[in-house]
């Protein structure tokens, strides 16, 4: 929201409108639902948004609530290493220099991660508009995609968080004008009446979702136009997602037989496994048993027979 609230301004003279046409999308879903949300908006029909489109940037994160005394990092995540003079390899040279330039204790780095079709669960947003053949990445201070900042519900002081934002905001929004205007990354765009303090980012921190009051859809309506909202349920043969509710709640009882019987065939399995223990571990002695009894039944049997034979 501070985003589309800073570069609307740029957009109210005809001197400051750039050649690019900046589109903003805001998800409900995320990462609990695998990003259902963008996937929903690319599989449009009447998608025009996305013609011609130079690069998606998603955000994700992109303030550390857990780690404050480690380096304030932020993270350029890409399903695939950007080849020279793309539009995603640009943008990251000047992401980079504005904040070492007007940051010191700002570093940028770039992380390649392969996107894995094996897997249902997508890692990064931008996996989403890369499956698609969109040149896409993901800005976060996260490093990892399985980090407990993107998903844990503790955080800093808020004075702390802010702070962070309007680093991140600041760099964000200057490499984004250089880009745009093709400008020296060493000038400062946002400056004067139009650079980016606590008081742009303070309003939207308790703003909430689009189901719970009409905070984001004003907002959006306030400085941007052609405004939608799209609301998506689960495909009923093949659902992506699914949501259980408890309104018609169901009890199964099963009757079962008593806890004797269950002991009775435990104790018959038992003397069973035993048995055949025992014949298999004494099976030698018996057989060596048999055999020297019929050789010596054998041997009597024949000393015997002579003797019989002799008497007749």
């Amino acid at each position: 929201m501070a985003l589309i609230e800073i570069f609307s301004k740029l957009h109210t003279t005809v001197s400051t409108t750039p050649k690019y046409r900046l589109g903003f999308l805001l998800s409900d879903s995320g990462l609990l639902l695998n990003f259902q949300g963008s996937k929903k908006w690319i599989e449009m029909d009447d998608n025009l948004a996305l013609r011609n489109v130079e690069f998606v940037l998603c955000l994700d994160t992109i303030t550390r609530s857990l780690d404050s005394n480690q380096p304030n990092v932020l993270y350029m995540h890409v399903s695939k290493p950007p080849k020279e003079k793309t539009s995603i390899s640009n943008y990251f040279k000047l992401l980079k220099s504005i904040a070492g330039h007007h940051n010191k204790n700002l570093t940028v780095e770039g992380i390649h991660k392969k996107i894995n079709l094996a897997d249902s669960k997508l890692s990064w947003e931008h996996e989403r508009f890369c499956m698609k053949r969109f040149p896409a990445f993901t800005l976060s201070s996260a490093k990892s995609p399985v980090s407990p900042l993107r998903t844990t519900m503790f955080k800093d002081n808020e004075s702390y968080i802010i702070e962070h934002l309007v680093i991140s905001v600041k760099n964000i929004a200057e490499s984004l004008a250089c880009y745009m205007y093709k400008i020296d990354p060493f000038s400062e765009v946002f400056e004067g009446h139009a650079a980016i303090i606590e008081d742009n980012i303070r309003p939207y921190l308790g703003i909430k979702a689009t189901l719970q009051n009409n905070d984001i859809k004003d907002g959006f309506e306030k400085y941007l136009k052609n405004v939608k909202i799209f609301f998506d349920k689960p495909d009923e043969r093949e659902p992506d997602f699914m949501f259980y509710s408890s309104n018609n709640p169901k009890l199964n009882i099963y009757r079962v037989k008593p806890a004797i019987f269950d002991l009775f065939l435990t104790f018959a399995i038992s003397v069973y496994l035993f048995g055949v223990y025992f014949a298999i571990h004494f099976f030698p002695r018996f057989y060596s048993l048999i055999s020297n009894s019929t050789n010596i039944y054998i041997r009597c049997f024949i000393k015997s027979s002579p003797n019989a034979l002799k008497r007749k």
